[in-house]
């Protein structure tokens, strides 16, 4: 024996289940990719959308930023680590917002305590009061952890830094 399979072992990969040339022709192991083997995106309906994926082209980025900074987890929003997280408006920007079609992202900088679980779940159900159903993705960019010896009054870090950019 030379190491190679004869024809009486069978095709290639057939002692393996769910392998060889059988199992390829099954309809179940099909994928239907594009090219380079990327998958095919949504096909758009005649107005141009996605099926099942609310408009959020009308969504006021400063509604949803009042809404998700009044959540009490959480501390403020977050531009992220370049400032990239934001909604562009005339004249000037919402930071922490960002829309695009089918999606609003949110990045937030969280109160220490609540787990992230239910600082997302907390944010998501704000923005989706604020812009009507549609995909929210939370980023927890950030914790704000307070010092020792702080009380329920004292500020926190992002607190602070609100302050200084004068965005509080």
């Amino acid at each position: 024996m030379n190491g190679s399979p004869s024809p009486a072992d069978g095709p290639r990969g057939a002692h393996r289940p769910g392998r060889g040339p059988a199992a390829a022709a099954t309809p179940a192991s099909r994928v239907t990719t594009g090219t380079a083997g990327v998958a095919e995106p949504p096909a758009l309906s005649a107005a141009g959308a996605v099926p099942g994926v609310a408009e959020v082209a009308d969504a006021d980025p400063d509604l949803i930023a009042a809404a998700v900074r009044a959540v009490p987890q959480v501390a403020g929003l977050s531009g992220g680590r370049l400032g990239e997280i934001a909604t562009y408006l005339p004249g000037r920007r919402v930071e922490g917002v960002r829309i695009r079609p089918g999606q609003i992202e949110v990045h937030v900088v969280a109160r220490y305590g609540p787990t992230m679980g239910e600082v997302g779940a907390a944010v998501h159900a704000a923005v989706v009061g604020a812009a009507g159903p549609v995909e929210v993705v939370v980023g927890i960019d950030d914790l704000d952890v307070p010092l020792p010896g702080d009380d329920a009054t004292t500020p926190g870090s992002a607190d602070i830094h609100a302050q200084q950019r004068g965005t509080s």
